[in-house]
């Protein structure tokens, strides 16, 4: 009877857990699905019916990055009945990583519209020199960027990105292959958003950068980086920032943002953030190349130690900086409107 009554309190506990597994997520690869069955590849994921929106992922232990890689991108995309598409048909996906778990990645991972990625308390790493981490779907060399695509110019060709936690690390060396600008090679940005709208960051940690940014805006709106650390290496020329707000005038400013139609990066926040890169020369800035300038940039509330200028702002209508701390850095504004505020700290860091 005892025997009964053990065995049939763990067939109900068994069965509880796999309906809230299921209604939670959808596990892929190395481990089973939620409904008991195991998928090593799209074949057997589109069998076992992977057609979630939501799916936490678990690392492989595959330090070449090729097994992480493939499985956080075929959630983000073809596992799920609703990618094939970069906008996936404007479903919502949420993609989690265990916490305390490390995750290797060869390549830079696209993010699709309506992505939610949540990896607080785990580790993301590339292990390719010369790559970041996210780039949006419609960049110029993508697979995605094909057809009528090519054209979606304006704030419209990514949407609705949310990146909650997670420490991002990037090996800071070039690629073998990349070519040599300003005495070093080509670089890269570790998170790069190109024509986009609507991004969340939050509490992420970016950790090394070689020649370019830790986060990159090229003709972005609405978007909103906060309680975020960026800290580790950087080496590279003397004009990169941390967090660069950027235009997409030409291929020199921004070389996968085409189309090339001028649109700069506005309404812009970015909050209680460390900026921790002694080397990098700016922590927040925005490109000198924009035609047009840039509306409602707000800077608040961050410490900076870098090796120039904390806020370097050029041609910056309506917004400003308070509320931060320079151990060190400078503020430098350069043709900004009269609408454009700041501090008492800032007031006394300007040059």
């Amino acid at each position: 009877m005892l025997f009964t009554l053990i065995a049939l309190a763990i067939g109900l506990a068994v069965s509880l857990g796999a309906r809230e597994a299921q209604a939670a997520s959808v596990w892929v690869l190395n481990v089973k699905t939620a409904s008991g069955q195991k998928a090593s590849t799209t074949k057997q994921a589109k069998r076992t019916n992977l057609n979630s929106t939501s799916y936490t992922i678990y690392p492989s232990g595959d330090t070449s990055g090729r097994t992480d890689f493939n499985a956080i991108h075929n959630v983000m995309n073809k596992y799920s009945g609703y990618g094939q598409n970069w906008d996936h048909r404007n479903k919502k996906i949420t993609v989690r990583l265990i916490s305390g778990k490390t995750y290797y990645i060869n390549k830079t991972l696209k993010l699709y519209n309506n992505i939610t990625f949540i990896a607080t308390g785990a580790t993301l790493k590339q292990v390719t020199n010369g790559k970041g981490i996210f780039i949006n779907a419609l960049y110029k060399d993508s697979s995605d960027n094909v057809g009528s695509k090519r054209s979606i110019g304006g704030y419209s060709r990514g949407k609705n990105f949310t990146i909650t936690g997670g420490k991002y690390v990037t090996t800071g060396k070039a690629g073998s292959t990349s070519r040599s600008k300003n005495g070093w090679r080509y670089g890269y940005s570790t998170f790069l958003f190109m024509h986009c709208k609507t991004i969340r960051i939050k509490g992420v940690t970016i950790t090394n950068n070689y020649n370019g940014h830790s986060i990159e805006l090229a003709g972005c709106r609405n978007v909103r980086v906060e309680y975020c650390t960026f800290n580790g290496t950087y080496r590279g020329d003397s004009t990169n920032e941390v967090i660069q707000l950027d235009t997409t005038k030409n291929s020199n400013c921004s070389p996968q943002g085409k189309p090339w139609d001028g649109t700069t990066t506005r309404t812009t926040l970015i909050d209680h953030c460390t900026f921790n890169v002694p080397n990098c020369p700016k922590g927040v800035g925005t490109n000198n190349m924009s035609s047009t300038g840039y509306y409602r940039v707000k800077v608040t509330n961050c410490k900076f130690k870098v090796k120039n200028y904390g806020i370097s702002f050029y041609k910056v209508t309506k917004g400003g900086a308070s509320g931060n701390k320079f151990t060190r850095g400078k503020v430098l504004m350069r043709s900004c409107s009269s609408q454009v505020t700041l501090g008492k700290a800032e007031k006394a860091r300007k040059v």
